[in-house]
């Protein structure tokens, strides 16, 4: 790669993950209209045409507002590897990009979202039908389990990221192994794509999350989810196809066979719904830096796009005064801002104040008085808890003559804290603070507390930045800096 190759700006992509029916869908569409965005589908029930009712396919309607992409692409008797869809994938990212379009990659398949984002190489071997139906036999034979117990004892990398119930992807990786005479694990790794990536998650209170899946659930059935069952097992596909045996499609198919009634069918897809929710959790994690969470219910397009400009405009610099260029004033603004989280606790120091929750209100107090801080972090061992700030204290508790200085700290601390990443920007910061209308963020990094930000710093780095920028200004102007102005 050529040195202007490699200073080139890279393409962005916008991602949108979350579990199902937190509500990606109406906000992929609402951010893809204000961005000029196309959507990209990272979900691996949409790729199939007649699937429609049962896996909340966008609607054509919905499909005429943005462009859709790997939607409908396949029969249902068609198999889609990781690599395959890899490989649609990346060709229609950089078809949008060639039209001047925003991409954003859409949906809540773990391995099909990270096998862009983090750009797996995925072994490209040719499938062998008959050895692949023989292991499948063997794995129906013996049970899922047992032949995952085998692909462990070969390959314990591969086996750890395979759940021993998958057994068409214990299949596949035996198949791999047998036909390469390698390790599956040994001929997979990662090479990040070319793109500017910023990831954004939707989350919903549990509990809130499974009304809306049962709601869904029965809308669907209520649209007709059954006949569109009965349609596809008409045309001839089989029960068996992995398309076929999707949540919901399986046990329809069941209670169409007369093996199990409707009502055992609904509750089924309940509790199967669930168990996909909680391994979306593992794939999608709470503390992955890399992923920017939101409430869905109060993630709206205006409140995100504070932090989507930024990226979709990285290099965005105000109008030069006369006699300066643009191109010094953006370099002016890359050297001297603080930019990031890491370079603020860089500039300020990484000092974490803290205290045990078990600990007194007067202690607190005391010690926040002889450190000079505004807030402490509550913290169990090396587990954040929660936050205790004055400010918080004299609020909800002298005001209200709830709670005296002899109280825990455990009572009066704001738990479930929303943290940041050290990578994260100035303006992911001050967009956090708004929304959720706080004053203090803990930095965590690979799940440990490394600092603390509040809006004063957050403020006090914005206008220093700020005054940095028109000293560097007036010095070009004046021909104090050398260099070409």
């Amino acid at each position: 790669m050529s040195s202007a190759e490699a200073a080139a700006p890279r393409p962005p992509l916008l991602v949108l993950v979350g579990p199902t029916a937190v509500g990606k869908t109406a906000l992929s569409l609402q951010l893809a209209e204000r961005i000029g965005g196309e959507i990209v589908s990272a979900d691996s029930r949409l790729l199939y045409r007649g699937m429609d009712i049962g896996t909340a396919k966008p609607t054509p309607a919905e499909r005429a507002r943005v462009p859709h992409h790997l939607i409908d692409v396949a029969d249902p008797d068609e198999v889609w590897s990781v690599a395959r869809y890899q490989e649609a994938a990346y060709a229609a990212i950089d078809a949008i990009h060639a039209r001047g379009k925003v991409p954003l990659l859409v949906g809540g398949t773990g391995q099909y979202v990270w096998a862009v984002v983090e750009g797996w190489q995925v072994p490209r071997v040719p499938p062998r039908p008959g050895l692949r139906e023989a292991l499948a036999h063997w794995g129906e034979t013996i049970g899922a389990e047992a032949l995952h117990r085998r692909l462990a004892a070969l390959d314990p990398a591969a086996a750890a990221r395979i759940l021993p119930s998958n057994l068409r992807r214990t299949v596949r990786a035996l198949e791999v192994i047998f036909s390469t005479g390698k390790r599956f694990s040994e001929q997979q790794g990662k090479q990040p794509p070319p793109y500017n990536i910023l990831i954004l998650g939707l989350t919903r209170p549990r509990p809130e999350l499974h009304a809306r899946i049962d709601a869904r659930i029965h809308a669907m059935l209520a649209a007709g989810w059954l006949e569109e069952v009965r349609r596809l097992l008409e045309a001839g596909y089989s029960p068996d196809l992995p398309a076929m045996s999707g949540i919901g499609y399986a046990e329809l198919t069941a209670c169409l066979q007369g093996t199990i009634t409707l009502e055992e069918a609904v509750r089924r897809i309940q509790k199967r719904t669930r168990r996909f929710v909680r391994r979306q959790a593992n794939w999608f994690k709470a503390d992955d830096p890399r992923i920017h969470w939101f409430p869905a219910g109060e993630s709206t397009p205006a409140a995100l796009l504070p932090l989507i400009r930024p990226f979709l405009h990285p290099k965005a610099c105000p109008p030069a005064p006369f006699g300066v260029t643009s191109h010094s004033t953006c370099h002016i603004q890359e050297a001297t801002m603080i930019q990031t989280i890491r370079q603020l606790l860089n500039a300020k120091g990484h000092q974490v104040w803290a205290i045990a929750p078990d600990a007194l209100v007067y202690e607190a107090l005391e010690l926040m008085a002889e450190k000079d801080v505004g807030a402490l972090l509550v913290m169990e061992g090396d587990r954040l808890e929660g936050i205790f700030s004055e400010r918080d204290y004299a609020r909800r508790c002298i005001l209200r003559s709830r709670h005296s200085k002899e109280t825990a700290v455990r009572q009066i601390m704001t738990a479930n804290v929303i943290t940041i990443s050290p990578n994260a920007t100035i303006e992911d910061a001050m967009a956090l603070m708004t929304r959720h209308r706080i004053r203090h963020l803990p930095v965590v990094e690979k799940g440990k507390v490394v600092g603390v930000v509040s809006i004063g710093d957050i403020v006090k780095t914005v206008i220093e930045n700020q005054q940095h920028v028109i000293s560097h200004l007036e010095d070009y102007i004046t021909g104090d800096v050398g260099g070409q102005g």
